[in-house]
């Protein structure tokens, strides 16, 4: 399987929010997630992240076919989701979860990425699931 990070914006001006969805293709087994994120800005400078959520009633979220939970810490900057009844399967593409963060306020690439050292997928408690995460770079005009 794969991560994928889709920004929801493809240039923003000053500080406009910059909305990322995180998209999960082709993993099998899947019983629960912690993702985390990091964005910096053109400078090198760590963007301040202002919110995270798990949309539950997304048609494409990834625990949407049966009982799953989902938290998140708004200050440690992390987000869960887990199933209740047993592993899915997330097929082509599926929503895990959208971080948002603060525009830079200056022009050039803003790079994301996923946290390594706070970023699981499980198949079972304890049981890791090896994903393959993609940055993303998108330059923003001011």
């Amino acid at each position: 399987g794969a991560v994928r990070l889709v920004s929801r914006e493809s240039r923003v001006r000053g500080a406009e929010l910059v909305t990322v969805d995180v998209m999960l293709e082709g993993l099998s087994g899947l019983r629960g997630v912690q993702l985390a994120m990091d964005a910096l800005g053109p400078d090198g400078a760590a963007l301040e992240l202002v919110d995270l959520t798990v949309d539950e009633d997304r048609a494409d979220y990834v625990f949407g076919g049966g009982r799953a939970v989902s938290a998140v810490n708004r200050q440690g900057g992390r987000l869960v989701a887990a199933a209740i009844d047993g592993a899915v399967e997330s097929g082509e593409s599926a929503y895990l979860g959208t971080f948002v963060f603060a525009g830079p306020g200056m022009s050039g690439p803003i790079r994301m990425s996923l946290r390594a050292g706070d970023t699981m997928f499980r198949s079972a408690p304890g049981v890791a699931i090896d994903v393959a995460s993609a940055s993303e770079s998108i330059v923003y005009g001011e």
